[in-house]
């Protein structure tokens, strides 16, 4: 078996203009990074909500506690109201999360239903065709 082997160099055709897709590599992972939280938002909206609201829920009940634990071992009034609304914020904002998420996970439901509902009409509309042109 004896073949020739030849040597091609390539030349590597110069940079005639910027990247119009990328202006840099951080852009790149910018947008990569904010195509998969919105793709991960868009199939699983309630998971990802209820992930949003642990933080100011748990922040909101520890401010709630520390506000009660105040309250009722506190010789002289200290007030805290400061505490207590600060919690209340934040335990509703926890709350308003969850309801977004319950929300966006229905609209997401409702959304395949309507795909599948246009779906069969359209082959319900394809059959009929087909049986008028049969005829």
């Amino acid at each position: 078996m004896h073949m020739a082997i030849a040597n091609v160099p390539i030349d590597v055709n110069p940079k005639t203009r910027d990247s119009r897709l990328m202006t840099s590599m951080w852009s790149y992972i910018w947008r990569s990074v904010m195509i998969i939280i919105r793709s991960y938002i868009r199939f699983r909206p309630l998971r990802t909500f209820c992930y949003l609201a642990i933080p100011p829920a748990i922040i909101g009940c520890a401010i709630g506690v520390r506000f009660v634990i105040y309250f009722f071992t506190a010789t002289q009034p200290t007030g805290g109201t400061q505490s207590l609304i600060l919690a209340a914020i934040l335990l509703i904002i926890a709350f308003l999360m969850v309801v977004l998420g319950i929300i966006a996970d229905l609209t997401g439901v409702n959304r395949k239903l309507l795909q599948e509902i246009l779906y069969l009409e359209r082959v319900q509309l394809l059959a009929r065709q087909r049986s008028e042109k049969g005829d």
